[in-house]
């Protein structure tokens, strides 16, 4: 389907605030897909009560599929199934730090995985000794999992799948939430998933990052049209303590480095006349090993600094 097609095929919706209900909000700025390249224009609007940042319209849930390919970001294959040492290295130590962040309040137990893609992460926990679930709306990624690491993975929403009550000691959900149409709903499901005193792990856009600053519109952590909710830290504590939600720790697990590097690309993109063509060039290079550990000191103290890009939050359900 060519560009004008597809953009003359999405339909869009309005939405209150799924966090308050309120249909108040101040419009923020419209952009496109940058990360994709794929066809439309988006909207983006901060709640009026409660702050929370919305996508307002968003395109309806069968169109919005349309901007998740198979070769999505989050449906990666195996990790012993790249090519090249570096990548695979890289790809592990990314998967084991996340290990290691839970494991640093929960050393072992029963774990469900929101969004688990592909699988990596569970495969990685379940390899530790740990029961896992996983729930995955993509027909591609959840059979994926299940048949290339025989995980337990359902096919669908958070919703349809309807966990118990405290039927697990951790939730996880990592570069999941911005990513719901409801959230707060789902937010609350997953609060009712946990044990008292039971985890729950999501990493989520950093509003204060210094990345935002930089780049404005241009910032990766838009992610129009996929990032449909983003959240301010002060109003998602506010809602995590009516909700018996704790926020025990928070700090970086996810490449700074990485994210950076998306978002300095767009915006050359948006802001220079260098083609398209040299500036993809230019960010292979710098995705290389030699700029990035010469690099690391900087970013090492963006993220202790709380200025990163993603923030992964350790919740205590009280």
């Amino acid at each position: 389907m060519d560009d004008f097609a597809m953009q003359a095929t999405i339909g869009f919706r309005y939405v209150t605030c799924d966090n308050c209900g309120s249909n108040e909000s101040r419009f923020l700025f419209s952009g496109p897909d940058r990360l994709r390249g794929l066809p439309g224009q988006f909207s983006v609007v901060q709640c009026c009560v409660c702050n929370w940042i919305r996508q307002n319209p968003r395109p309806v849930d069968a169109d919005l599929q349309k901007y998740y390919p198979d070769d999505y970001a989050s449906y990666a294959k195996a990790i012993e199934d790249e090519k090249w040492f570096w990548n695979r290295w890289d790809r592990n130590y990314g998967v084991k730090k996340q290990r290691k962040s839970v494991e640093r309040f929960v050393s072992l137990g029963r774990m469900l995985e929101v969004g688990c893609g592909t699988g990596l992460f569970l495969n990685e926990m379940q390899q530790r000794g740990w029961f896992v679930t996983g729930v995955e709306p993509n027909q591609y990624a959840s059979s994926y999992a299940r048949k290339r690491f025989d995980l337990n993975v359902f096919q669908g929403t958070l919703k349809e799948y309807d966990a118990a009550p405290e039927s697990f000691d951790v939730v996880c959900a990592w570069n999941v939430v911005e990513h719901l149409p409801r959230p707060a709903q789902d937010l609350r499901r997953m609060q009712v998933a946990l044990r008292k005193g039971g985890l729950l792990v999501m990493s989520v856009p950093n509003l204060g990052s210094l990345d935002l600053r930089w780049f404005g519109e241009s910032w990766m952590g838009w992610d129009l049209p996929r990032h449909l909710y983003l959240f301010p830290s002060d109003a998602l504590e506010k809602f995590l303590e009516r909700n018996a939600m704790r926020i025990i720790d928070r700090r970086t697990v996810d490449s700074s480095y990485y994210h950076f590097l998306l978002g300095a690309q767009s915006y050359l993109r948006d802001h220079t006349m260098i083609s398209r063509q040299n500036i993809d060039f230019l960010f292979r290079v710098a995705r290389q090993f030699p700029l990035r550990i010469v690099t690391a000191p900087a970013f090492w103290l963006l993220d202790r600094l709380g200025l990163s890009p993603i923030l992964t939050y350790y919740i205590r359900k009280d």
